[in-house]
């Protein structure tokens, strides 16, 4: 059983990798797999490891996006992650901003 604490290291060593997002997103399958009734919970510390994890990606797809010419949603998007630890109930309740799509 994958706790939420391993999934959130094991994404941060597939940044930058050819199937990041992809194998990202299937280890946060297995968290909610794994939990109790299928509803994850997160201590601050799990929610500020997630932050962290998301920030770290989105600067690494930020170098990807700047080549690309799609860097403006991509900004924001960043922006939005910084914002994150202001929304009301943080960070018991979060409300994850959404990935752009590639353009």
């Amino acid at each position: 059983m994958i706790q939420t604490k391993d999934a959130i290291a094991k994404a941060r060593a597939l940044l930058g990798t050819p199937y990041a997002q992809l194998d990202c997103i299937n280890l946060i399958k297995a968290v909610i797999r794994n939990a109790p009734g299928g509803v994850p919970t997160y201590t601050t510390a799990h929610t500020n490891a997630l932050w962290d994890s998301y920030g770290m990606s989105a600067k690494y797809r930020d170098l990807t996006w700047r080549q690309e010419g799609t860097a403006g949603a991509r900004a924001a998007y960043r922006q939005a992650l910084r914002d994150v630890p202001q929304q009301e109930g943080f960070p018991d309740r979060v409300k994850w901003p959404q990935m752009p799509e590639n353009q």
